[in-house]
Parts: C-alpha cells; sequence; structure tokens
C-alpha cells in the first residue's frame, strides 16, 4: 500500500483477504507504513486482531477506525484520545471490558458499540456533544438510559439485541428533547420465541416532539396496536416494519403518511390479508418491499406511483400483474420472487429504465421464461438482469440465471442463488 494513502482497508470485506488469512504482525506493518497519512483504518472482520494496535497513537491524522467483528476484549484509553477521531466501531466484539474515558473524543460523530451482559451504556456518554450516530449491539435487551437525551446532536439512534426476556421496551422520555433527531431503527436479532412488546404508542408521542424525524425501522418486535399511532409522524419518510408482530392491518392506518418515500413491510407475523387500494395517497413513494404475507392481488392505486424505483413483491402469492404496471416509468427494479405468476404483461418490457427483474419461484413454463428473456433482449434498456426459474425441467425445478440476455451455463450452488435473490435492503448494515 502506498504510504501517502488515506485509507487503510484490512477488513474481511476486501476481497483481497477472502482466501487468504492476514496476521497481527501484517496489520501493524501496513498501519506503520501509512501513519503519517491515514485517515480511516478498516480492520472489521479480522480475527488475528485480539488487541488494538499500539502504532495506532501515532496516527495523529485518523479519523475513523473499524475495529468491529475481531477478538479484541479492551479498547485502549489512547484510542478516544485521537485529535481528530470522529467514528469509532466496535460491533460484533466482544469486549470484557467497555472503555472508560468515551468523553475525551471531543470530535467524536459516530459510536457503534458492543454491549455485553452484564455490561451498560457507559455513563459520560452524554458528553459527546457532537455525537450524530450511535448505534448499540446488544447481547441481551436492557433499558435504554435517560441519559442518551442529552446527546443534543444526536441524528441516528440504531438498538440492536439478542437475548431477551419476556418484557416492555419505550424510548426514554428524554429523547423528546433531541430536536436533530431524523432516524431510529430498533431490532430484535434472532428468532428466539420471548416476546418483546414496544410500547409503540408512547414512542410515537415522543417522536412527534423531534421535528426533524422522519425515518422509522423495528424489526423482530410486537407492536400490537400501537402502530395506529403511526399517522402522528407526519413527517416520517422511510417505514420499514420486519417481522413485526401486530393486531390489525398496519396498511389501513398509514394512508395519511403523504410523505413517505420508502416502505418495507415484512414478515408473515403481520398477518396482513389484503393490500388496501391506498399508493394514490402516497405520491413520493420510491421503494416499496413487501414479503411474506398472502394478499394475492396487488390494487390498481399501486400503478399511479410514478416516482416509484424499486418494488419487491414476494411471497405473496400474486397471480398476475396489470398491464397498468407500463405506468411506473422510473421502476429501476422488480422484484417478484416467490408468488403464483405464469406470465409477464407485455408493459413489463417497455419500462424504460428497468435494470433487474427477478422473477423466480413463480409458476412460469419454460416457453415462458424463453418469450420473457426474448422481449428483454428487444427492450430499449438492454442491459437487464433477469433470474428466473421454470418448474418443467425436472421435479425439482430448474435455476436459470440470465444477464444481459445470456444464459448462465455453469450450475450455481444454493448460497450462489439465495445471493442473487436477495433484494436491495434498506436497512443494510455492515
Amino acid at each position: 500500500m502506498n504510504n501517502h494513502s488515506e485509507m487503510l482497508d484490512l477488513s474481511y470485506n476486501n476481497e483481497e483477504f477472502w482466501d487468504c488469512d492476514i496476521s497481527y504482525e501484517e496489520i501493524v506493518k501496513r498501519i506503520t507504513e501509512v501513519k503519517e497519512t491515514v485517515k480511516r483504518i478498516d480492520l472489521f472482520g479480522q480475527k488475528a486482531l485480539t488487541e488494538i494496535p499500539g502504532v495506532l497513537k501515532e496516527c495523529r491524522l485518523l479519523e475513523e477506525i473499524d475495529v468491529g467483528s475481531t477478538l479484541i476484549t479492551k479498547i485502549p484509553d489512547f484510542v478516544f484520545t485521537l485529535p481528530n477521531l470522529r467514528s469509532f466501531s466496535c460491533i460484533w466484539s466482544n469486549l470484557s471490558v467497555l472503555p472508560k474515558n468515551i468523553y475525551m473524543a471531543e470530535k467524536l460523530e459516530k459510536l457503534s458499540l458492543r454491549i455485553e451482559k452484564e455490561q451498560a451504556i457507559p455513563l459520560d456518554i452524554n458528553e459527546l456533544n457532537n455525537l450524530k450516530s450511535l448505534r448499540i449491539d446488544a447481547v441481551k435487551m436492557f433499558s435504554l438510559p435517560e441519559i442518551l437525551g442529552e446527546l443534543k446532536n444526536l441524528e441516528e439512534f440504531t438498538f440492536y439485541f439478542s437475548l431477551v426476556e419476556e418484557g416492555k421496551l419505550s424510548l426514554p422520555e428524554s429523547f423528546a428533547n433531541l430536536s436533530s433527531l431524523k432516524d431510529i431503527r430498533i431490532t430484535k436479532c434472532n428468532s428466539s420465541k420471548e416476546n418483546v412488546i414496544l410500547d409503540l404508542d408512547k414512542t410515537v408521542k415522543i417522536l412527534t416532539c423531534c421535528p426533524n424525524f422522519e425515518s422509522l425501522s423495528l424489526g423482530g418486535i410486537d407492536i400490537g396496536k400501537g402502530y395506529q399511532t403511526l399517522p402522528l409522524l407526519v413527517n416520517l419518510k422511510e417505514l420499514a416494519l420486519s417481522n413485526i408482530k401486530v393486531k390489525g392491518n398496519i396498511f389501513e392506518t398509514i394512508s395519511s403518511l403523504h410523505k413517505l418515500q420508502l416502505l418495507c413491510i415484512r414478515g408473515k407475523k403481520s398477518n396482513i390479508g389484503k393490500l388496501p387500494d391506498i399508493f394514490k395517497n402516497l405520491p413520493e413513494l420510491q421503494s416499496i418491499h413487501f414479503s411474506g404475507n398472502f394478499v394475492q392481488k396487488l390494487p390498481s392505486s399501486i400503478y399511479s406511483l410514478s416516482k416509484l424505483e424499486l418494488l419487491e413483491i414476494s411471497g405473496a402469492g400474486i397471480t398476475s400483474l396489470d398491464e397498468k404496471i407500463g405506468n411506473l416509468q422510473n421502476l429501476q427494479w422488480l422484484y417478484l420472487h416467490g408468488n403464483m405468476l405464469e406470465a409477464l404483461p407485455e408493459a413489463v418490457f417497455s419500462l424504460p429504465l428497468l435494470a433487474f427483474l427477478e422473477i423466480s419461484f413463480n409458476n412460469f413454463n419454460k416457453e415462458e421464461i424463453t418469450r420473457i428473456n426474448e422481449k428483454i433482449k428487444t427492450c430499449t434498456n438492454k442491459e437487464i438482469t433477469l433470474h428466473a426459474t421454470y418448474k418443467d425441467y425436472d421435479k425439482n425445478g430448474r435455476n436459470v440465471f440470465f444477464e444481459n440476455g445470456e444464459e448462465y451455463k455453469e450450475v450455481l450452488t444454493q448460497e450462489e442463488i439465495d445471493s442473487l435473490l436477495t433484494p436491495i435492503d434498506p436497512e443494510e448494515e455492515k
């Protein structure tokens, strides 16, 4: 690596390290080579990292450090005294001791912490006056402390947890003081049977005091009838609810959220049996993700969304699409995985910006798949990627992957197939 580099990527996400391990000594060597100029160091996923190298204290220009998913157990004091530190992450690490001098990182804007079972959020965290983004990955759910409401510049708050006991969860009332808050994500990260109830009614009322709030993401928890208060969040632009347990149909209460740009409802726990015809009330929608609920039919108003760029309707049992889909002139990604479609309307092939078409695991026969692929070759945009399956090849069905009109000949593993099927996720995290 160039000695003048400002970015040092030694993370597992760097394809250089996909097929080989890097030693602790090599990590130290590479940091030493760029210590005078480096501003960002990414060590995510490096299992050779059992401690933070002391050479980091010599990186005086360093602004970002990521030591997530490593084997470090302690953050040395010098880390938070680095004069230009703005971002620090240690998610998915096993810290036996939490850092005690976080308050010294006066310029810190982004902090991602792992909290083990018997640990708690550091009490001096409220002294981070410039903190804009806080992510807490907790092994076990705990009550969020009121001191978080003293982070006056906080814009994004994420709370992930795994182990839980039956109980209720809510935001601290002090969050009502966070005038800069824009985004909240709360997710139970496993599929255990323990039920976590979020007091969404209280949560929404707190968030109505935050004038800039615009994005809410919840996963794996029970909100009961609390969703009925969502219309109070009149400035909401993004709503993502994954594997949420509810009482009633969420769609019946969100039609007044006229500023919504992203809507994601995933998971069978939502128990949605019908999509109401409400989409003319949501003209700003750019992305829709809906999966895991058997609705069979799409409402006609969904075809009126002129700004829609991504439409995912997966595992919903729909049997047909209307020719009105041709009205979606800005549509770029269309995911229809796991439905009951036997044919596609001609209008799909007239969509000028369509770049990805996912129609696998429907009821298409081989002839229809061949027709679809031939139609794609004549589209205005010939750079369309198609992923499809047909059922009459053998008793299990054959996976066929097309890209730019050409069928891949090699056999794909199930893992490779799954990766191709993965839609764009609005909650994408490292």
